[in-house]
């Protein structure tokens, strides 16, 4: 399914399909397409529709498992908790590596490694 994004700010919400038709378990799939800033088509709402009936209904499942007992204090004394990292058994001092790093970047500046603007 090929989802093209929404480039109208001013999105209206379409009456392509029946009001019940476009909400699946509680899920308002124009809302929800608005939301998420992308246009579907009728076949493609409808399809996404049944996956989020499909997804509830496998939540819905997970609700009936018994957990009682689980996380219990007894149950959690019983696992072993260590710490696997080891040490660094020789650590740089701080900064001690970082003349050098700054003269092989492009761009520094004040102590800093300058890169190009990304975000606008």
């Amino acid at each position: 399914m090929k989802v093209a994004p929404v480039r109208n700010k001013k999105l209206k919400i379409s009456a392509d399909l029946p009001k019940a038709s476009r909400i699946a378990n509680g899920v308002d799939m124009e809302k929800l397409a608005l939301l998420a800033r992308i246009k579907l088509k009728p076949q493609e709402k409808l399809k996404l529709q049944k996956e989020f009936e499909d997804i509830l209904h496998y939540v819905s499942k997970l609700k009936e498992i018994d957990i009682e007992g689980v996380g219990d204090k007894e149950a959690s004394e019983t696992i072993n908790l260590e710490n696997v990292m080891r040490d660094d058994e020789n650590p740089y001092a701080s900064g001690e590596f970082s003349e050098n790093l700054l003269k092989e970047m492009p761009r520094a500046e004040k102590g800093y490694a300058k890169v190009k603007h990304i975000l606008k």
